[in-house]
């Protein structure tokens, strides 16, 4: 491996670890590719980022990638508040991800649960679903899918990028369970 696809690799890391890397995990990627040393790979890499907005960082608990300090106070106006869901919130989303397009009582059937008034106000406020056609039926039920937000924060080319997506469609999982049959009927039976 090159100096130039080791400092990629360690680079990769670095943008993509939730905090500073220590250099004993930094040198395990670089071990099986034959790489060069991790102290010539990080040299490197701090020279093709100095000078610019962003830089390499070292601290005690390893190295990261970190804003430079006179953009720091750009680089806090521009950032986004990072996207905070419920666990509910995302279990909708998941649903709607995967089954779309749903209706609001077909995420209820299938988390089990009844869908509090304000999920589906946050993630259509936060773009990631939007409402779809309306089904033909009683009461015309609206539905809901994903929208292009979604795909790029998540990462995905398109919904079938869903890691699970296909293997679960292969196997028969995606079919909504049934509706209960005695939903609405009196359950007590007279002796």
């Amino acid at each position: 491996m090159s100096l130039q696809a080791a400092a990629r690799v360690v680079e990769a890391a670095l943008r993509s670890s939730p905090g500073p890397m220590p250099e004993d995990e930094l040198a395990r990627l670089l071990m099986p590719h034959g790489a060069p040393v991790l102290h010539d790979v990080l040299s490197a890499l701090a020279a093709e980022y100095e000078g610019r907005g962003v830089q390499l960082h070292q601290s005690q608990l390893g190295w990261s990638l970190r804003t430079a300090v006179e953009a720091s106070d750009l680089a806090r106006e521009l950032a986004d508040e990072p996207l905070r869901l419920t666990r509910a919130a995302l279990e909708t989303l998941v649903t709607i991800a995967v089954y779309q397009p749903v209706t609001r009582s077909e995420i209820e059937r299938i988390r089990g649960v009844q869908l509090s008034p304000g999920i589906l106000d946050v993630l259509l406020a936060s773009d990631l679903v939007r409402p779809g056609r309306r089904r033909d039926g009683p009461g015309r039920p609206l539905t809901w899918g994903t929208t292009e937000v979604f795909l790029d924060h998540f990462n995905l080319a398109g919904i079938a990028d869903l890691a699970a997506f296909e293997r679960a469609r292969d196997a028969g999982l995606l079919t909504l369970p049934p509706a209960r049959a005695d939903a609405g009927e009196d359950t007590e039976k007279s002796p």
